[in-house]
């Protein structure tokens, strides 16, 4: 009986001094940050941003061949050099965020300095309607580049979180033209 309940005893102890299963930390894959881009928006033009770009051909193609849609830290971003012939045309809604050759007669216009030369920043209401309608107001900022005019709009997403967008980021997002 002594042998057992010695045995018992020593099983006891030793399973004591076993060392337990420590879960092995391993060191954290820090995510990617958003990368530096080069976005190309016309011979001679371009916007350096942190953040992604898709390049889109417009539904209508009446003022411009391409719409630049950015994803950066600070929001969404559309860029496009707008044609000559360009008319401001179909109120902005349901994805379209605008055409804005000029600012529209009510706006209340501010000037922005840019490396490539002055821009002219002011908001523009967006809707958003399916059952109902939200509105937002995008930031629009328009620079005249040797004669092409740059619009960049900072979205809005009325019927999302985003029911307005701040001009400041707008005006930092434009500090990234450069013109070769």
């Amino acid at each position: 009986m002594r042998r057992v309940l010695l045995a018992a005893v020593v099983a006891v102890f030793l399973a004591g001094c076993q060392r337990l299963d420590v879960p092995t930390v391993r060191p954290q894959t820090p995510s990617p940050g958003p990368a530096e881009i080069v976005v190309a928006l016309a011979p001679g033009l371009e916007l350096v941003v942190l953040g992604t770009e898709e390049a889109l051909a417009p539904a209508a193609n009446d003022c411009t061949t391409m719409v630049h849609r950015l994803a950066t830290p600070t929001g969404r971003y559309q860029a496009a050099v707008l044609g000559a012939d360009c008319t401001a045309g179909d109120a902005p809604g349901n994805g379209f965020h605008g055409y804005f050759p000029a600012p529209p007669r009510d706006a209340q216009v501010e000037r922005a300095a840019t490396p490539v030369g002055p821009a002219l920043v002011f908001g523009s209401e967006y809707d958003e309607c399916t059952n109902s309608c939200a509105t937002g107001i995008d930031q629009v900022a328009l620079v005249d580049v040797g004669g092409r005019m740059l619009q960049v709009i900072a979205e809005t997403s009325p019927s999302g979180s985003q029911k307005s967008t701040e001009r400041a980021d707008l005006v930092a997002l434009l500090q990234g033209l450069r013109s070769r």
